[in-house]
């Protein structure tokens, strides 16, 4: 998803540093890059005497990460910028702020993508001169009571050290006027956000699964503050760029933004399949293809199927395939897409209603495929002889 933001970085301190460094036709190395003299002038003239460590770390950054270290060295540029004309430090264990190696499938590129922390968004509100008290915190099972979503009212017992697992999570401020507001969001809400808005949820090295607390503070926090709270021109132009592959002073590309609300065919087809299964077999065999985001239902899924007595073996002692139900054998007929994708499924054809049901459709097929236009005769084919 692209968003072109025309002059958002020229309204503030931000001006012009993010595509101040022309760029080459060949591109060089990111360490080639930041080793220029026109990208250290750029950073000093931004962070002064802080530059060449600031700089350091984005070398070691892009060191210790093959993802970042082979990205578009000038989107690992605007990043750094980003970060360093908000003055966040990029270090992962700070947690202010991140630039991560996106690997943006659809276009076959790699590219830096600049993610602020919930500390950044912390940091950003406290130099307004507006907030009293903000925080973003963990909500564990024994201090939980409950929470009244109409009144804001969360009864929580945060004088006790949290222990078990983390049930929600809480954004609070007040500002200097006395406004303040609570916002609590389930641990099942925020991943039910995450699955919603963020492709790369489903991903085991996302920073989703190395560091959900993190995540989900943040998503909490920069809910909160959006909506509710008082925003500088600073913090305005952090929410923009939070997320995002900064191209150039124009335009702004969100690779990672998804709205799930729209699932695709294929998530769309492997759903109905688990919850057509029948047999653990059925659901071994979906395995290869279950996505992250729908692992818990496969799992819950194949519970079912546990204390089912185990296959059935022959003489020798070789395990008999089971045999799987209609409706499955119905959506992974469905599911063919080439004439030899059918012939694969004709061992599983083993009774009259599935051997009626693939001959059927793989006639429609053919009549499908037959240029009609020109007269072609339609071939009725008997797929299972005089059985």
């Amino acid at each position: 998803m692209k968003h072109f933001a025309r002059n958002f970085l020229t309204t503030t301190n931000m001006s012009n540093t993010s595509t101040a460094v022309q760029q080459q036709n060949t591109k060089p190395s990111v360490k080639a890059l930041f080793e220029r003299a026109d990208v250290g002038k750029r950073f000093a003239e931004v962070l002064g005497k802080r530059a060449p460590q600031f700089v350091t770390s984005i070398l070691q950054l892009a060191a210790s990460d093959k993802v970042l270290a082979n990205a578009d060295p000038y989107t690992v540029y605007n990043a750094a910028m980003t970060a360093a004309s908000l003055d966040l430090p990029v270090n992962k264990n700070l947690g202010f702020a991140w630039i991560i190696g996106y690997k943006n499938n659809s276009k076959g590129t790699t590219e830096a993508q600049f993610q602020l922390g919930y500390k950044g968004y912390i940091q950003l509100a406290q130099r307004t001169g507006q907030y009293a008290k903000i925080n973003c915190v963990e909500v564990y099972a024994n201090q939980f009571k409950g929470w009244n979503a109409l009144t804001e009212e969360l009864d929580a017992d945060f004088s006790i050290d949290g222990t078990g697992n983390v049930v929600g999570y809480c954004a609070y401020f007040r500002l200097l006027n006395g406004y303040e507001k609570t916002v609590y969001w389930s641990s099942e809400k925020v991943k039910t956000h995450a699955g919603r808005f963020s492709k790369t949820f489903r991903f085991n090295d996302s920073t989703w699964k190395t560091d959900f607390d993190a995540m989900a503070k943040k998503t909490v926090l920069k809910n909160t503050l959006s909506t509710w709270g008082i925003l500088s021109v600073e913090l305005q132009n952090a929410l923009k760029v939070d997320q995002a592959v900064i191209k150039n002073e124009e335009e702004v590309d969100y690779p990672d933004y998804q709205d799930a609300n729209v699932l695709s065919k294929e998530e769309e087809r492997m759903l109905a399949m688990i919850d057509a299964a029948e047999s653990a077999e059925e659901l071994y065999a979906l395995a290869p293809n279950v996505m992250e985001s729908m692992g818990d239902k496969y799992k819950a899924k194949l519970e079912t199927f546990v204390e089912k007595a185990p296959v059935k073996e022959e003489k020798k002692g070789k395990a008999v395939k089971a045999e799987i139900s209609f409706e499955y054998f119905k959506m992974k007929v469905d599911a063919c897409k080439t004439y030899q994708e059918y012939q694969a499924l004709l061992p599983d054809a083993k009774d009259d209603e599935k051997k009626d049901y693939l001959g059927r459709m793989m006639n429609e097929f053919v009549e499908r495929e037959m240029d009609v236009e020109e007269g072609k005769q339609m071939v009725n084919i008997n797929l299972f002889g005089n059985e």
